[in-house]
């Protein structure tokens, strides 16, 4: 059985890797711990100890996460792996002419194989526009006359029990319809199926075999509409909305939600009614209090892009998914492959990076973990649980679902008034969507919690972007954190039940999830200070390594930008969190508050 073998390979790298840890270094990777809380035998099986030797790229947003996938794809001699979750075949991957022809003047190869796309494009659906989607490349990869390679696909199918197919369905057709070769298989949401989870398949990793190496990337990126963006976050023609897409790419159902007139979490003020309100209604999903209503047409993510022995063991986690993949369906899924000889010929190789922003300057260590209950594995919530209990001076969080998951909340929390006690200074900054699709309430409530345990020295921001008079809210839907600026992890796992694998009152067990964990200080920062310069804009500090700058810096811009509901131009995109309108509500009795907010309307009327 493929899976037993990877079993084997897998124990084998974590004998030989973890004998060359320090025992200082192995205190904060994720590893055994029975004293944990709401997830049971948390760490006793963490499938992936950390490596030494890997080189990592941080990659924000769709532009140039999708970039760099694309270059991979195209590079791809020996395989294409990838797992998805939202996944939209027809998603544009290079957009612009400049990116275009950087992309195209890279290679030969880079010539040849965009060219055959277009070709493809034009053959299939007659599209002369010279673009780059995502199923065309794949297609051409794969069908190659002279040397065609597997290309493996693993994406999510929602079971009975989930409210729509999220265009699962539309995708699978679309992919077979463009490729008979494209090996495309399923993984079901559901309760009762093993390797498939109640929460969702959630992982979003790609894995490419080139000749010198293995190129993997993993984080909170799908191949979906709607997530490619650049870091300016203005609203652009080249962004996804129903009148962009052509309609051979296009799945109405994946679109129907996207649209730059109606953004989830923007204020409308109702100026004959002197009131405003949020664009959300909130939803009855059986996961949590949801906001249904609303378009997330500006999205912000980070991706990692990893060369070394973590993108090996990426390759091990497809084979893990793939084996389980496809059960309980009707449709006939041709035999599945064995990808032993695929992948073994490089647990020894090493590609190469060039040395670029966001590029590690040397090697370092790296570990993949996972959120995956029929294994046991809770690496991901050990590592927040020893990071969070044992960070030291400071930690910055963007999260999707910052903080629905209590457990997470409560180590931090402990953490936090244990410096204090001890009067040590310890700082904390979170950035989280104006809105989050679900959990509103619930975030909002341990979000006040959080800060109110330390005020001067923890703070939560949302991100907007400005377009006229309009204040549009960017959809944060980043997994990332930075500890000590030394520690990151960067994945798909949300700080949610679910995403750190645990059971509720509602389901058996969480979703199935992928991050990476890489130490090193250059790398940390590196993270970091990319954020920081993308969030503040002309608001940066001269020295952003220096993490209290950082924290006056977004507590500046912060207050001139003031809250999402706030009115005039901002300072780049950082705006309060709107759990500081319940704690300014709490603190005044909501009446000086309200008072200053109709005062400062009336002015800007008269203006």
């Amino acid at each position: 059985m493929l899976y037993n073998k990877i079993s084997e390979l897998t124990q084998e790298n974590m004998d030989t890797s973890s004998v060359n840890i320090d025992f200082v270094k192995q205190e904060l990777w994720a590893k055994m711990d029975k004293n944990d809380t709401d997830i049971k035998s948390s760490g006793l099986n963490v499938s992936y100890l950390p490596h030494d030797g890997n080189y990592v790229q941080w990659l924000l947003d769709g532009r140039e996460a999708m970039f760099e996938m694309c270059d991979a794809f195209i590079r791809a001699t020996k395989f294409i792996y990838v797992l998805a979750s939202f996944f939209s075949p027809g998603i544009n991957l290079v957009r612009g002419e400049e990116d275009y022809n950087k992309m195209y003047n890279k290679s030969d190869l880079h010539k040849r194989i965009m060219d055959e796309v277009n070709n493809l494009n034009k053959t299939k659906q007659n599209i002369t526009e010279k673009t780059v989607p995502l199923i065309s490349l794949l297609a051409v990869k794969a069908e190659n006359k002279d040397d065609p390679i597997p290309v493996r696909i693993v994406m999510f199918h929602p079971s009975y029990l989930q409210k729509g197919t999220f265009g699962s369905e539309e995708a699978f057709k679309m992919v077979k319809a463009w490729s008979n070769k494209i090996d495309i298989r399923l993984a079901m949401w559901g309760s009762s199926f093993e390797g498939h989870e109640i929460g969702v398949h959630h992982q979003k990793s790609a894995v490419v075999g080139i000749d010198e190496g293995l190129i993997g990337f993993c984080g909170g990126m799908d191949f979906a509409f709607g997530r490619w963006t650049k870091s300016g976050h203005n609203l652009d023609k080249i962004l996804d909305t129903p009148e962009t897409i052509d309609p051979p790419f296009r799945i109405d159902t994946q679109m129907s939600w996207i649209s730059d007139k109606n953004v989830l979490g923007e204020f409308i003020w109702d100026k004959k009614k002197n009131k405003g309100n949020y664009i959300c209604r909130p939803g009855k999903e059986w996961f949590g209090e949801g906001c249904e209503e609303g378009s997330q047409v500006l999205w912000h993510d980070v991706h990692a892009k990893v060369v070394g022995p973590v993108a090996y063991d990426l390759a091990l986690n497809f084979c893990r998914r793939y084996e389980k993949a496809d059960s309980n369906y009707s449709i006939q899924f041709p035999q599945k492959a064995d990808l032993k000889n695929e992948i073994e010929q490089y647990r020894t190789k090493c590609a190469s990076l060039s040395s670029e922003e966001g590029y590690s300057r040397g090697k370092v260590w790296g570990q993949i973990l996972r959120s995956y209950s029929p294994d046991e594995d809770y690496g991901i919530w050990d590592a927040y649980r020893n990071l969070f209990s044992k960070a030291k001076k400071n930690i910055y969080i963007e999260n999707q679902y910052a903080f629905e998951d209590g457990e997470v909340l409560k180590v931090l929390i402990d953490n936090i008034e244990n410096k204090k006690k001890s009067k040590k200074d310890f700082r904390v900054i979170v950035v989280a969507p104006v809105m989050p699709d679900h959990y509103d309430t619930t975030i909002r409530k341990n979000l006040a919690k959080l800060i109110n345990t330390n005020r001067d020295k923890i703070a939560a921001y949302s991100l907007m972007s400005t377009s006229g008079e309009r204040r549009i809210p960017i959809y944060v839907h980043a997994k990332i954190t930075v500890i000590d600026d030394e520690w990151a992890i960067v994945g798909s796992a949300n700080l949610d039940r679910f995403g750190m694998g645990g059971a509720t009152s509602k389901q058996p067990r969480g979703s199935s999830e992928m991050a990476i964990l890489v130490h090193g200080r250059e790398q940390a920062l590196a993270l970091r200070n990319m954020l920081v310069k993308e969030h503040l804009g002309s608001g940066a500090p001269a020295n952003m390594d220096d993490f209290n700058n950082v924290f006056d810096a977004f507590k500046n811009v912060a207050a001139n930008n003031r809250l999402p509901k706030d009115e005039g131009p901002i300072i780049g995109h950082l705006v309060k969190h709107r759990v500081f309108e319940d704690i300014e509500s709490n603190d005044q009795g909501g009446l000086r508050s309200l008072i200053s907010h109709y005062f400062r309307r009336i002015f800007s009327y008269q203006e």
